[in-house]
C-alpha cells in the first residue's frame, strides 16, 4: 500500500523548521511529504481567481489555500496514491509514531470508508467512545441530536486528513470551480458524494492557534 502525506505550506516560513521537527519526532518520513507551495496569494491573478472559484467574496489567502488542497488532491489521483495523509502547516503531533497510529486507523476503519478527520478543532459527540476504539462515523448533514443542534458539517476543519484515492477522485472530479474557503467547501463535497466520514477520537493532531497567513 502506498501511503503518501502532503503539507500545506504558507508564505510563513518560520513553519517551515518547524513542521520539519514535527515530522521527525512523529517518525514520519521527510522524504515521504510532498510540500505544495503554490499558488501563494502574491502569485495570484484575478484570472486565475475567476477561474477556479465563483465566490468573489474569498480573499486570495482562501484562494490560495482552497487551491493547494486541489494540488494535493491531483497530485494522488495522477501518481496513484492509495492513502493520502493531507496536513496544513499550523498543527502538531501529540504522538512519537504518526504512521504506527495510522495504520491502527487504517485496521479499525470499515471498508467503504471515504475520508477520515484527524484534529482537534471541534469536538466529537455523535456517540459515546470507548477505549482502544479511535474512529468514529461523523454525520455530514442535518441531525436533530438532543444537545448538538439541527446542522452538523462533516469536516474537523482541514488541518489534517486521511482520504484514499477513490474518494480523492470522487472530490477532484468535482472540486473546480469552488464555492467556499476549503473548511467549508468540504462539507458540500462530503454531502454531494454522501461520504462515509469519520473522525479519529481523541485526535492526535493539535491546532496550533497562530496569527493566519490566509
Amino acid at each position: 500500500m502506498k501511503i503518501k502525506y502532503f503539507l500545506i505550506n504558507g508564505i510563513d516560513r518560520s513553519r517551515d523548521e518547524f513542521m520539519l521537527k514535527q515530522f521527525e519526532k512523529a517518525q514520519i518520513n521527510k522524504d515521504d511529504v510532498t510540500w505544495i507551495k503554490s499558488h501563494n496569494k502574491s502569485e495570484l491573478t484575478d484570472e486565475f481567481c475567476k477561474k477556479v472559484t465563483v465566490n468573489n467574496k474569498l480573499t486570495p489567502g482562501q484562494i490560495s489555500c482552497t487551491i493547494k488542497h486541489f494540488l494535493a488532491l491531483k497530485h494522488i489521483v495522477e501518481n496513484e496514491i492509495d492513502i493520502g495523509v493531507v496536513m496544513e502547516d499550523n498543527i502538531e503531533f501529540n504522538t512519537n509514531n504518526f504512521p504506527e497510529r495510522l495504520n491502527t486507523y487504517l485496521e479499525q476503519l470499515p471498508e467503504d470508508w471515504d475520508i477520515l478527520f484527524e484534529g482537534d478543532t471541534g469536538k466529537y459527540c455523535e456517540q459515546e467512545t470507548c477505549e482502544n476504539k479511535y474512529v468514529y462515523p461523523k454525520i455530514n448533514g442535518w441531525t436533530n441530536m438532543p444537545g448538538v443542534g439541527l446542522w452538523m458539517g462533516g469536516t474537523n476543519a482541514a488541518n489534517c486528513y486521511i482520504i484514499p484515492l477513490k474518494t480523492a477522485k470522487k472530490f477532484l472530479n468535482r472540486f473546480l470551480p469552488f464555492t467556499n474557503v476549503i473548511d467549508h467547501y468540504y462539507n458540500d463535497l462530503l454531502r454531494l458524494i454522501n461520504s462515509n466520514t469519520y473522525w479519529s477520537v481523541p485526535p492526535v493532531v493539535h491546532r496550533i492557534r497562530r496569527k493566519s497567513t490566509v
